[in-house]
Parts: C-alpha cells; structure tokens; sequence
C-alpha cells in the first residue's frame, strides 16, 4: 500500500532547509553524530538502533540542526512511552475499541503540503455522543499517524493542527483528566520534532473557548499559544490559511474528502508491517537503571 502522503519537491526540501540555515551535507554528517550517540546509550530500546534516517533527520530538521536539543527530544521520545502509556501502549490498530472509532472520528494528515512544505494534522469528531468515549483512543491513533510519518519522510517545514470542534461536546472535554491533556502537551512541546506553525480551531463552542485560554493556553510556550487562532466560523475559514488544492473537497477544498483520508491512514496503519511495528518494536520503553550521565534536555517533566 502505498504511503498516504505526497512527497516534498525537491525545491520545497532546499526552502526548508534554507530557511533554518541547514545544509544537506551538514545534515548528514549531523546523523552521523546522533547515531553513534543512540549507539551509546544503554538505556534507549534496542529498536532505537536500527531507527531510519529519517527518523532522526526529523528530529535534527525539527530542532534547527541543535544537535544537543535533538538527543533531548530524541531520549524524551521514548522516555514519552514510559510515561503516558495510555496513549503509547495497546496501540493495535485492529483493537475492536480502537477500530470502532475509524467512522466517527477523522483524524489524518492532509495528503499535500503546503507551499512552504509543512503539513497539516487534522481531527473531526463526527458525533456529539460517541458511547464510551475515551479520549486516549483518539490521541492513540493521532501518535500512530505521527509514529508512521517519522519514519518514511526525512524532514518537513512544520506543523499546523486544525481541530473542527463542530461536534465536540462538553462530555468529551471533560473526560479529559489534566494529567492526560499535561502529557498531550508535553508531547507536542518536547517530544515531537516538527515546530508547530500554527493551531485552528474550527466552530469552536463558548465553553471550549473558555478551556483554550484558561487551560491549555497557559500550559503551553508563548510562542505556540500566540499561533493559535480560534474561530466560531467552520472550514470557510481554511483557505484564509492554506490552498484550496491541499484541503479535503468537504472542507473547502479539491483533494479527497476528510473520511477517504482518514480511512486510509488507518488502512495503511493496519496493514502487517505497521501492525507488527507499533505492538513490538513501537512499544519499546527506556531501561532508567542503565541510563548513564544526565539528560542532555530536560523539557518539561525536568
């Protein structure tokens, strides 16, 4: 099956790395640092080892070519599966809980980049009453969708999270405990590589407006809160922010609609090779007895 995406050009992979002032040989010599670092650490998985290229080239792109910062978030990446193991634990996309899910919760990353070679996560709850709710299953598989993506694209411009919150209700924000929304956050802030350009947040309820600005807002750097635009409006919005070409045909756009997307992130999650990968090596957590030295990167737990 083939990877729900459509590549970088090779003139909007120079505009990213021109615009961090990051050469390709740089680059390389760069990974060849950060291998022989994971090499020398006792207490990463076995797994971190025979990582992709692309999985650190995201992480050295993401972090401006820091190195140091890169083997902070890359030591906080699979220290993140210890520590929120209800989100990075019992991820079988195939799960009867976790499958049941797929038609009322569209979750996906737009197929197309945009101009200056960033990608767009997006999330659609399409009831107000899901029985059973669990907001761990849909951040679950948001992280499988980024699990994949980590490793067969090297690096990307950024990162814009659109939420259309036209059907999430105040059930659903409340099953959400602080603890769950701190490691969401801390994931976003000092675990995932790419810099996030920008959050929306579409047909957005009084009360989640409240949330936004009194509870996440505060838990979040400066910098990503000041990014967040938040709308009462719906997906008319969207092309104020992106292309007509690259958003789906029911959100104001050309491309596939958001189901189709989202159905096929999960198919191709399903399939054997990504299937096997997140229930054994993407389920691989730290040894902190064999850890040796001090972080190189605290972030947000210290």
């Amino acid at each position: 099956m083939d990877v729900p995406l459509e590549p970088l050009t090779a003139a909007q992979e120079d505009c990213v790395l021109d615009d961090i002032g990051y050469s390709r040989k740089r680059l390389s010599e760069d990974l060849a640092i950060i291998r022989n670092w994971v090499s020398e650490q006792t207490h990463l998985p076995s797994s971190a080892k025979s990582e992709p290229d692309a999985f650190f080239c995201n992480f050295l792109v993401g972090c401006k070519g820091d190195v140091k910062k890169s083997k902070g978030k890359i030591d906080n990446y699979y220290k993140f599966r210890s520590r929120a193991k209800d989100i990075c634990s019992k991820r079988d996309p195939l799960d009867p809980a976790f499958a049941a899910t797929w038609p009322f919760f569209q979750l996906l990353t737009l197929r197309k980049p945009t101009p200056d070679g960033s990608r767009v996560l997006m999330t659609l709850s399409g009831i107000p009453d899901f029985p059973g709710y669990d907001p761990s299953l849909i951040v679950k598989r948001i992280l499988v969708i980024l699990e994949m993506r980590l490793r067969f694209e090297q690096f990307q411009g950024g990162e814009y999270i659109v939420m259309d919150n036209k059907n999430y209700s105040l059930s659903y924000f409340l099953a959400s405990r602080p603890t769950f929304m701190r490691n969401v956050v801390h994931f976003i802030q000092n675990v995932m590589p790419w810099r996030i350009k920008g959050v929306i947040s579409l047909n957005t309820p009084t009360f989640m407006h409240v949330a936004i600005n009194r509870i996440i807002k505060p838990m979040l750097k400066t910098k990503i809160a000041r990014r967040w635009h938040v709308y009462t409006e719906g997906s008319e919005v969207l092309t104020n922010h992106f292309p007509s070409e690259i958003l789906p045909k029911d959100q104001g756009g050309c491309d596939y609609s958001l189901q189709e997307i989202s159905d096929r992130w999960m198919e191709y999650a399903s399939s054997t090779h990504w299937r096997e990968w997140l229930m054994k090596e993407g389920s691989e957590t730290v040894e902190e007895d064999e850890r040796q030295g001090l972080l190189p990167f605290k972030g947000f737990w210290g």
